[in-house]
């Protein structure tokens, strides 16, 4: 993610994200993909082959959760109070795994 203002608060539209929450999300990431598509196996990179080769505008993409349930989190010890905001000016640029939780 690239900053093209500056952006010093919440207010002013910060990218926000939960520190060390990607694997949790991969997770269930991997675990929606799976019901999904009514798939046995548990191999990460099998169920990505699988979701890239279903059809855009596929039914079962409407029962994927693309929600923070607050739930998850909280069995897995992280809280939406560990959301992080990150600030930057002009130019910052942000690298980062999109599973994480913002």
């Amino acid at each position: 993610m690239l900053y093209l203002t500056d952006v010093d608060s919440k207010k002013h539209g910060t990218f926000c994200a939960i520190p060390k929450s990607n694997t949790l999300g991969k997770s269930l990431y991997a675990q929606s993909w799976k019901n999904a598509l009514s798939l046995e196996s548990n191999d990460y990179s099998q169920i990505k082959i699988y979701a890239r080769l279903l059809p855009e505008g596929d039914s079962r993409y409407k029962s994927l959760p693309f929600r923070i349930i607050e739930d998850n989190l909280s069995l897995n010890g992280f809280s939406l109070d560990d959301t992080l905001s990150l600030t930057g000016s002009a130019g910052t640029l942000f690298v980062f795994d999109t599973h994480v939780f913002i």
